[in-house]
Formats: structure tokens, sequence, C-alpha cells
């Protein structure tokens, strides 16, 4: 049995990706961005009244030093504050009628809760004068 005709064999030469380089460093690039992006972190959680437990909107919680930093509670007592940096804060609340609180936190909590209590809100002294005058008719 004679086999077809023989052929030498053959080199096959891959030519490079002339584009492979660019493609790369965008690759890398945006794993870095994402990288930046997720050291920013977020802290959350729930203000409530202290014993009834009941959620408390609208209450204030800042960055404790950057006051222009922080969230107001929704209807069901939760926060969200965003865009943060470093791996502790310390949080203020605050509510009229309440007293202020502090508490430090990891970057990165879900879980913040503050039991807000109740103060009386005081004012100074009010005098109310009056005078009664007879009236002709």
């Amino acid at each position: 049995m004679t086999a077809g005709p023989q052929h030498p064999p053959t080199c096959v030469v891959r030519r490079r990706r002339p584009f492979a380089a660019p493609w790369l460093t965008l690759t890398l690039a945006l794993a870095m961005a994402s990288t930046t992006a997720a050291q920013q972190g977020t802290v959350s959680g729930t203000v409530v009244v202290e014993g009834s437990q009941r959620p408390l909107p609208g209450a204030q919680v800042t960055i404790q030093g950057d006051a222009s930093r922080g969230a107001v509670t929704d209807a069901s007592g939760k926060f969200r504050i965003v865009g943060l940096t470093g791996t502790s804060v310390t949080l203020d609340a605050r509510m009229i009628g309440y007293r202020p609180q502090s508490q430090s936190v990891a970057v990165g909590a879900t879980d913040v809760r503050f039991a807000m209590t109740e103060r009386a809100v005081e004012l100074n002294q009010v005098v109310v004068t009056g005078t009664a005058r007879n009236a002709k008719t």
C-alpha cells in the first residue's frame, strides 16, 4: 500500500496582535479604578427612640468634625452615608427634643443603631402682661 504523496512539515507562524497591549492597559486601568471606588465605603443604620424602639424619622446623622457630610433618617429611621474613606468614623446623631449621641463605627458597617433618649426642651421664662379697659357703648 502506498500512502499518498508526503508533504514536508509546515511551520505555522502566528502574527502578534498589534492591539493587544492597549486592551490590556485599558483592562488594568478599569480594574484599578474599581478598586479605588471600592475603597470608598458606606455606613448605614437606624435611629430609634429608646424604650419604645420606634423609628425616629428626621434625625440628622453626620460625620463628627464634618457636619456637611451626613444624612437625615427616612420614615423608617434609616440612614446611609456614602463616600467614606479610612477604616473608622465617628458619627453624631441629633434631633430636637432628644439627647445628642456619638458613636465610633467601622467604615462598611450596615447595622449602626442609635437609641435616642428624650429630653425636655428648656426655654427662657416668658412674662405676659395685659391691661383691660372699659368699653363705652
